[in-house]
């Protein structure tokens, strides 16, 4: 299995120029995770009034709820698999896992730095050196170089994803709205107070139901919007059946 491994990193590193760019991912989606660690796990190294999850809690186990840490993790899984060489280019199924964590992490760049990021400054909270460089990794830095080697491949190594417009958008959007649903759960499942959301828009009972209603539905449009225009514009060129 070394040798297996050994041998499909040679011969793709001199290959694909884009295999440099899996490595590039892979060294910084698991920086990104593990700073999230230190910074959900070490209390001390943050604010000392705010009551943060010990490991192996119940509360530690909620924190892997967040839709940044699922489509980091799927990032960090991709890179990993491709970078050991167990990854077929012309698998549409691992095509479709890719063009699914593509716009995941387009979503979790986009609603961090154009909702969750202004709603934390004009509510007084402030980042730490530590909270802020975790923020960059997890919002910026992994999402732009996940969909640099995704563009490249595509269109400079001529990757052909074979995939169905009209079913894969179907399939890459179940993702997000069974999230939605089973964190709507967890939140009343844990009481439904103002701390049991994952995120702002979930708290049910201590803002206005249409706020918890619109937010969900503009971000799920711009989930599938995104999903569409990247599966559409980005195979346009490549195999793709549109029936």
């Amino acid at each position: 299995m070394f040798n297996h491994v050994k041998e499909n990193f040679s011969k793709n590193l001199k290959k694909y120029k884009s295999f440099k760019i899996w490595i590039l991912l892979l060294i910084v989606s698991f920086i990104g995770l593990l700073l999230f660690h230190i910074v959900q796990f070490s209390p001390s190294l943050l604010e000392p009034s705010v009551n943060y999850p010990r490991p192996f809690s119940q509360d530690s186990v909620y924190i892997y709820f967040y839709f940044t840490f699922q489509s980091n993790f799927l990032a960090f899984i991709i890179s990993l698999i491709n970078v050991l060489g167990f990854l077929r280019r012309d698998c549409v199924h691992t095509n479709r896992i890719k063009t699914l964590t593509f716009v995941s992490l387009k979503i979790t760049m986009l609603v961090f730095w154009l909702y969750l990021f202004p709603d934390k400054i004009t509510k007084g909270n402030s980042y730490t050196i530590l909270t802020f460089t975790t923020t960059l990794f997890l919002h910026t830095f992994v999402p732009l170089i996940y969909m640099i080697v995704y563009i490249y491949e595509i269109k400079k190594e001529k990757l052909k994803l074979n995939l169905n417009l009209k079913k894969d958008l179907i399939l890459v959007s179940i993702y997000p709205f069974a999230w939605l649903i089973f964190a709507t759960i967890i939140y009343f499942i844990y009481g439904g107070n103002h701390k049991d959301a994952i995120y702002p828009f979930l708290r049910f009972k201590t803002q206005p139901l249409w706020v918890s209603i619109i937010f969900p539905i503009v971000i799920g449009g711009l989930y599938i919007g995104i999903s569409f225009l990247t599966i559409y514009f980005l195979t346009k060129k490549t195999k793709i059946i549109k029936k």
